[in-house]
């Protein structure tokens, strides 16, 4: 059988034969490339059975061969598939995650570094208030999130954070609903909005200062004197 063998898997094969005799295993499978009788390569999947002596001896090996070509070529393009959304996740500058029912986060991308200072692996299987500011963000909203989420296609609201260095900022997070394998899932989508609303904050506080000055000033006095005059005309 050992000529049906691609020859750049005999030494997968033999290896796990040597193996399985070694450890005394009465049965595996392993999936190598056959050459078919015209020339062709498929992806086999072998079922063996051996048999043994009183003394450990292999007696006898069977085995039930499949094509499984289809399955194989299918698995492959799946983990293209899923690596180009992998790329694509890991590419965004904002922090994604997903959460469970429980709200602990099953997987995250690779903008929690950028937004939070945590490594993706850091935050996995933890509660997703590891995130929020203490005292900024009461413990059953996210509860409430996902109810509301039920009934609407998406939200957006405004969060207190915190980073890996405790540092407390301000974040914009979008909120879906979805599935990952099979399973309902909230998708978070979060970006760093501190500067933009501490330029928003500025800007009310200058249009309230110069407001303020204008109508406090001699200026602001005689340009309301000349607008009273002239009704008087």
């Amino acid at each position: 059988w050992s000529s049906d063998v691609c020859s750049s898997d005999l030494d997968l094969v033999w290896g796990s034969f040597k193996k399985l005799a070694k450890e005394k295993q009465e049965s595996f499978s392993l999936i190598n490339r056959n050459v078919t009788k015209n020339g062709s390569v498929v992806y086999s999947e072998w079922y063996n059975s051996i048999l043994y002596d009183k003394e450990g001896r292999v007696l006898s090996v069977y085995s039930l061969v499949a094509n499984v070509t289809d399955r194989v070529i299918a698995f492959k393009e799946s983990e293209k598939s899923m690596q180009s959304y992998r790329d694509l996740f890991d590419s965004m500058s904002e922090a994604i995650y997903l959460l469970d029912h429980e709200n602990k986060i099953l997987i995250a991308n690779k903008g929690v570094k950028a937004t939070y200072g945590y490594e993706p692996e850091e935050i996995v299987s933890n509660n997703q208030s590891m995130l929020r500011a203490p005292g900024k963000f009461d413990a059953n909203e996210m509860d409430r999130i996902r109810e509301v989420s039920e009934q609407q296609e998406a939200q957006k609201m405004e969060v207190w954070s915190k980073k890996a260095n405790g540092e407390v900022f301000l974040t914009e997070m979008l909120v879906n609903k979805g599935s990952y394998f099979g399973q309902s899932v909230l998708i978070i989508i979060e970006r760093d909005i501190s500067d933009r609303k501490f330029a928003e904050e500025e800007l009310i506080r200058r249009e309230k200062f110069f407001s303020e000055l204008f109508n406090t000033t001699p200026l602001a006095d005689r340009k309301s004197t000349r607008l009273n005059s002239s009704h008087l005309v």
